[in-house]
């Protein structure tokens, strides 16, 4: 549940919300936002293992300024219910936080604008293997790929629907698809 309430945060705020460079940043930059937990806020925190390392004390909670109920202009970024959800999602102590069970049923998912339907989801092409290879081949074609695509065009492999003549200069260790044609390279 901490691990979505990372991802709900990074797709409000575009950006990571815990973008530490190691592990003492991280937490440094959690505790900075979420303040440092103690036992009032997590039972049985001082016990868990490496705790004994002495962080900096941040007494608050300040994720309510990273995601304000409205911005500058006056648009709505992050409802109280939203932020509610958020919270819940990022609350330390394990037993506290929120279910996944009460998370799909939090009164924010029933807030206007209410989600919409998978029918009115905006499509988009499919981006398969081979168009990235293709457009990989247009910036910067590979020797042996140049000479496969020569030898496609002079019709030394055949196409399609005629079958595959093997080259006596070629040995295939790879297979590769480019077009509607095989093409085995060295």
């Amino acid at each position: 549940m901490w691990s979505l309430g990372c991802i709900m945060a990074e797709l409000l705020s575009k950006e990571p919300l815990f973008n530490g460079k190691t592990e003492f940043d991280q937490l440094d930059k959690i505790f900075r936002t979420l303040g440092t937990p103690n036992e009032t806020i997590w039972p049985g925190f001082s016990m868990l293992p490496g705790v004994k390392v002495n962080f900096v004390k941040h007494q608050y909670n300040l994720l309510r300024k990273k995601f304000p109920a409205t911005s500058f202009t006056g648009t709505p970024v992050l409802s109280d219910a939203g932020f509610d959800l958020l919270n819940k999602l990022l609350t330390y102590d394990p037993e506290k936080r929120i279910t996944a069970e009460a998370a799909l049923n939090h009164e924010w998912f029933r807030e206007v604008p209410l989600p919409k339907t998978k029918a009115f989801m905006p499509t988009f092409p499919a981006q398969h293997a081979q168009d990235r290879r293709m457009r990989r081949m247009l910036k910067s074609p590979d020797p042996l790929e140049e000479q496969c695509r020569k030898e496609l065009q002079q019709g030394e492999f055949g196409t399609g629907g005629e079958g595959l003549a093997f080259s006596t200069k070629l040995q295939p260790l790879l297979v590769d698809l480019v077009g509607d044609s095989v093409c085995l390279f060295m």
